[in-house]
This record gives structure tokens, sequence and C-alpha cells, in this order.
């Protein structure tokens, strides 16, 4: 009878300095990739912006209507301005001694 047996040798775990080279080498990669993103971004980043601005702005976003204005001369020499709200509402602006040129208010 022969004392060895058919089981394969067993494999040593592997050195502990090992184990933690390969961690130090896949922390050097994040590294090294968040370094390039940073400076693609930092040099990029403006154009990006702008492009993205441009395409907002194309699609008609953040775009306010123009205010409708308008005048009521309550007192001799003084007008009062008047900003027509939606579904006709008049919220008071102002009063001005000269005419301002806006339309008379309903």
């Amino acid at each position: 009878m022969s004392n060895q047996s058919n089981h394969p040798p067993v494999l040593s775990h592997p050195n502990p300095r090992e184990r933690g080279q390969g961690l130090v080498e896949y922390a050097l990669i994040l590294v090294l990739v968040a370094v390039v993103v940073i400076v693609v971004l930092s040099l990029m980043g403006p154009s990006v912006g702008a492009i993205f601005s441009n395409v907002v702005t194309g699609l008609g976003g953040m775009r306010q209507p123009p205010q409708q204005l308008c005048q009521r001369n309550t007192r001799p020499g003084l007008w009062e301005v008047f900003r027509i709200e939606q579904g006709g509402a008049l919220t008071y602006l102002g009063g001005e001694t000269v005419n301002p040129g806006h339309p008379t208010c309903p």
C-alpha cells in the first residue's frame, strides 16, 4: 500500500503582502481614473455647460413671458402703473409723475 493519496495538493494561501499588493494596484487605478475625469471635466466643463444652456434655450425653457403693463391717470400729473395678471387682475407696481407710455388700464 502506498501512503500517497489521490487528493490534489493543497495550495497554500497567498502571502498577505501579495493580497495587499493587489488591493493597492486597484486603488491606484481608481485614483488615476478619478484624476483623468477631474482634468477632463475642468477643461471641458464650461463648453459642456454652454451646450446644455443652448439646448435649454432652444427648447424654450427658462424663458419668461413679457409683462403686460397698463397705466391709469388717477390724479393730474400722476400715472400709476399696473401689471395685468392672468385672468385680468391688476397688480399695482407704482406711481410716476410723467406718462410712462403704457396703454390705459381697462
